[in-house]
């Protein structure tokens, strides 16, 4: 594959892993945050909606009497307001304190084992004092149900500092050690990769592997390896293989917009040049190209960032033999798709304005200004071979009689035979040669030397019909 200029096949110690996994965006964790928040939202296991914790209803003792309804929107927002598990289970644990029993009833049994191990007492901070509250009160005040309220109170550890939640943290059981997965993507990163030629610009941080290789062919390495130079290690599966590599922005096949032999070229000559000199030369020849390949790219993204609707950009490669030729021109179009990606040769280049009311416009160069245009078709029909096929075209006379030319014009066509092929002059040949009939019958007719006047609308020859007064 091609590779750019001082640049060959590298260890892939450069890999770049793809743009990893957004676990804060997923619809359990954003279900969560709202949860934590009291916000409305819609339970990832359930999918039903869950509505928005508000204000519970008040006691029978006057407990929202003594807070006042202020305090109490002011505590329940603050609360919800921290958004995390951890802090309102330590904020629960601060207002919730337990104590010993103080007071308790005669049972029958007098062996048997007492209800109530602890009480509890609840208040809350309003302003500079605290006030007290019954349980009732506190759970309709921060919205929140019995268990809850016991979860938070038992998450403690026997030195009664608040205890995190561990909902999710444990070690898988099967868990790979770290060790493993090291050994894995240093085999990945072993492989040499180049960078892409044209699409460099696009996405410059792929790279690509050698065409033969594959998955199968990489695992199957990865084993031989493992096993002669740490025997020890058991090899992991083909899936995991898989999913290593799939993680770095790796490529086993390049782009088809990236077949530059050219740069190949340049590249072997250069190792095989027998003297420096010749290396520096073949080094800025190289750098010619390259310059030449940026500029058509800068082209390219000039076309795809059209806003015109109704038209759309081309860039066809032609070589110096094939200009002005229609047949070439229509067997390169046709098998141009309408639609990006672009792709740039290397020869002259030109663009192709497609305007299907307007015809097309070629240009020699990325100015925009049309040298001439061909009318193709009318309509908006599908493109196809045959529907551009001009070669039995036979096109009406547009003029009753010969035309006259300027003599610039004549010099210009003159020149442009040079860069035409024999076989495609014909036509010109016939028009510089009518030119010259022309020429003699006006010298061997104009016996009376009679001035010509030359219409500039029309550029018609006429003759004066009156002679000139005196």
């Amino acid at each position: 594959m091609a590779s750019t200029s001082g640049e060959g096949d590298v260890q892939g110690h450069n890999l770049v892993v793809k743009t990893g996994r957004n676990p804060s965006e997923w619809k359990k964790n954003i279900a969560k945050r709202k949860r934590n928040s009291g916000e409305e939202y819609e339970s990832s296991v359930t999918r039903k909606v869950v509505k928005k914790n508000e204000i519970g209803a008040p006691c029978r003792d006057g407990c929202f009497e003594k807070m006042g309804m202020n305090n109490i929107k002011a505590i329940h927002e603050s609360f919800w307001g921290l958004g995390d598990f951890n802090l309102q289970n330590a904020f629960i644990q601060k207002f919730c304190v337990k104590g010993v029993v103080k007071r308790r009833r005669v049972r029958v049994r007098g062996d048997a084992p007492p209800r109530r191990s602890c009480t509890r007492s609840y208040s809350f901070l309003c302003g500079d004092n605290v006030i007290p509250v019954c349980a009732t009160a506190f759970r309709s005040v921060l919205s929140i149900s019995t268990k809850r309220l016991h979860t938070a109170v038992e998450s403690v550890t026997p030195t009664g500092t608040p205890r995190v939640d561990r909902r999710g943290k444990h070690v898988p059981k099967h868990a790979m050690p770290a060790s493993r997965k090291n050994l894995v993507e240093q085999h990945v990163k072993s492989f040499p990769t180049v960078s892409s030629h044209y699409t460099r610009a696009k996405s410059p941080l792929m790279r690509y592997l050698d065409t033969d290789m594959t998955l199968k062919k990489m695992f199957f390495l990865y084993k031989e390896w493992l096993f002669d130079t740490n025997e020890e290690e058991e090899p992991v599966k083909f899936s995991y293989y898989k999913k290593v590599v799939r993680r770095y922005r790796l490529g086993f096949k390049p782009p088809n917009t990236d077949t530059c032999s050219k740069c190949d070229r340049y590249e072997v000559s250069k190792k095989d040049a027998s003297t420096e000199e010749e290396a520096v030369r073949i080094q800025a020849d190289w750098d010619d190209h390259l310059r030449f390949a940026k500029e058509g790219m800068k082209a390219m993204k000039k076309l795809q960032e059209d806003d015109d609707p109704n038209t759309r950009y081309h860039v066809i490669a032609l070589k110096n033999t094939d200009f002005l030729d229609v047949e070439v021109l229509q067997q390169e179009f046709t098998h141009r798709k309408p639609k990006p990606p672009y792709s740039f040769q290397e020869a002259r280049s030109f663009e192709l304005r497609t305007t299907f009311s307007d015809g097309y416009f070629i240009c020699m160069d990325y100015t925009g200004e049309a040298l001439g245009s061909v009318r193709l078709m009318k309509g908006q029909a599908r493109l196809s071979r045959h529907l551009f096929d001009l070669s039995q075209t036979q096109l009406p006379q547009k003029y009753p009689q010969k035309r006259r030319l300027q003599s610039g014009k004549v010099e210009h066509l003159q020149q442009l035979m040079r860069y035409i092929p024999e076989a495609n002059q014909q036509y010109l040949q016939y028009i510089i040669r009518k030119q010259q009939e022309l020429d003699d019958e006006d010298s061997s007719e104009d016996e009376d030397d009679d001035v010509l006047q030359y219409d500039s609308e029309d550029e018609t020859c006429v003759d004066d019909p009156q002679p000139r007064q005196e």
